[in-house]
């Protein structure tokens, strides 16, 4: 038996121009991975995460290495005869190029979370802004912090 999975992906420029439709004919020689694990392999840890990775070679066309990092990347797959899933949301951190060929690394948002990624230093203020949207989040719905893994990731995608 044989079973047919399809790859969509959606990239969200950091300008907000958006290019739909990243199908299986513009994902390069079957290319497209996402990995998850929750420890490092060579060592065994309590209480750590790892972000998902997603690695992929893609065609493009009219843009350039610049304006694809930190671009944002919705992950579709889809099963013969199913609905379309949605498998993660990545942002890029590396890119490579040749002629319309990108190499694409990401993380999902829980890099976001990383104590040098969420201090806004744009606006000078040094503050946490993942946690200053989580706590107007907590308190308007009155939800405990410790319960709100999936809040946070949903908070970090927004930004």
């Amino acid at each position: 038996m044989v079973i047919n999975e399809t790859a969509r992906l959606e990239i969200l420029l950091p300008d907000k121009s958006e290019y739909q439709n990243i199908s299986e004919n513009d994902i390069i020689n079957n290319s497209l991975s996402v990995s998850s694990k929750c420890m490092d392999e060579s060592s065994f840890s309590l209480g750590g995460v790892y972000s998902a990775q997603l690695s992929v070679k893609i065609r493009l066309q009219n843009t350039n290495t610049y304006k694809v990092t930190g671009a944002k990347i919705k992950v579709y797959s889809q099963y013969a005869g199913q609905s379309e899933i949605l498998r993660g949301i990545f942002w890029v951190t590396s890119v490579s190029r040749k002629n319309d060929i990108y190499t694409i690394s990401a993380s999902d948002s829980l890099v976001w979370l990383d104590s040098t990624s969420y201090d806004d230093r744009r606006k000078g203020t040094g503050k946490n802004i993942i946690f200053e949207k989580l706590q107007k989040n907590l308190m308007e719905n009155i939800v405990p912090l410790p319960y709100c893994l999936a809040k946070v990731l949903e908070v970090a995608n927004l930004i």
